[in-house]
């Protein structure tokens, strides 16, 4: 209903189409709309909360497993839905919920150099609290995107979701 065509891109993982907490209920669709961050879906204490991990896409399921099985109140999963234009209002309202976060952390699963990190980085250290610390969990800088190996991608992933939860 615009004067103007925007395109949509939507970048997600077939293995998401038919997995069951990656669904949302028509309602969602219907009477809601697009959230450019997604907070914590966990009931957990505002005030017991010391780690903020932000992440995108389904890296945020593996995290929220891992969290769930070592049972961790004090860690809150951000999703950022659009990574730009970025959502600098929402991001601030999500770490101003958690006040007595100090570590703030960025999750991804492709290398370093690959990933949004680079992108994030400068704006979400803009927007930390003062005694905050911003640090990086993913892959290695990599030339190659992908390891080749599914054993070893499996071996990496549990590797940077045991060190960002930790």
């Amino acid at each position: 209903h615009r004067k103007f065509r925007k395109p949509l891109i939507n970048f997600m993982p077939k293995s998401l189409l038919r997995f069951e907490p990656a669904t949302s209920r028509i309602e969602e669709l219907t009477d809601h709309g697009f959230h450019l961050v997604i907070d914590d879906p966990a009931q957990l204490s505002r005030d017991a909360v010391k780690r903020i991990l932000f992440c995108t896409g389904k890296v945020f399921y593996a995290l929220a497993a891992a969290r769930d099985k070592q049972e961790l109140k004090d860690v809150a999963i951000v999703r950022i839905e659009q990574l730009y234009p970025f959502a600098k209002k929402e991001i601030q309202q999500a770490l101003a919920k958690y006040r007595q976060a100090r570590e703030i952390g960025w999750v991804q699963e492709e290398p370093q150099n690959r990933g949004a990190w680079t992108f994030m980085e400068p704006r979400l250290r803009e927007l930390l609290p003062d005694a905050a610390v911003l640090t990086y969990h993913g892959r290695e800088a990599a030339a190659s995107p992908a390891t080749g190996s599914n054993k070893m991608h499996q071996i990496e992933e549990q590797e940077l979701i045991a060190h960002a939860l930790e």
